[in-house]
């Protein structure tokens, strides 16, 4: 009653391994189209395409530009051993849209509101909203962000 794995033992239509050697080498090297190395192969296009699935080099996007090699994510050992810091600055929208959607008494009510509740003034005193900064982290290991405005 042990369990067993449902995976077939042997597949005997399956492509054989100089052909996917074959198809591999002219994706890697040339970089070519799965039609582009079916007209070269004399391969059935699902065939080629099934075997560039299989082996994750399917898409070109996964594979350097240069060498033709497949990509490898670098990520740090343990959480904290690289940490990315961004601060972005933003222009800060003051309450109810502003005076561009409603008249300008109302406006300018609503400008000094949102001053007052961000504290900010100009040099003459009169209300600033100013700007926001929005501080990112994102650690590398665990991909764990953190944002604060």
């Amino acid at each position: 009653m042990r369990r067993r794995s449902s995976k077939r033992h042997r597949i005997p239509h399956k492509t054989p391994e100089q052909v996917t050697k074959r198809i591999i080498s002219l994706r890697w090297r040339l970089g070519l189209r799965p039609a582009k190395t079916v007209g070269r192969l004399e391969l059935t296009a699902s065939t080629v395409h099934a075997v560039l699935t299989r082996c994750e080099v399917n898409r070109l996007s996964h594979t350097g530009s240069l060498t033709g090699e497949r990509l490898m994510r670098c990520e740090h050992p343990y959480p904290g051993s690289l940490v990315h810091f961004d601060v972005t600055k933003f222009g800060r929208i003051p309450d109810d849209s502003g005076w561009r959607f409603i008249d300008k008494q109302h406006g300018g009510r609503t400008r000094e509101a949102t001053a007052r509740r961000a504290g900010k003034r100009c040099a003459c005193y009169g209300p600033n909203v100013a700007t926001g900064y929005v501080h990112t982290v994102v650690d590398d290991n665990s991909r764990f962000a953190y944002t604060e405005i």
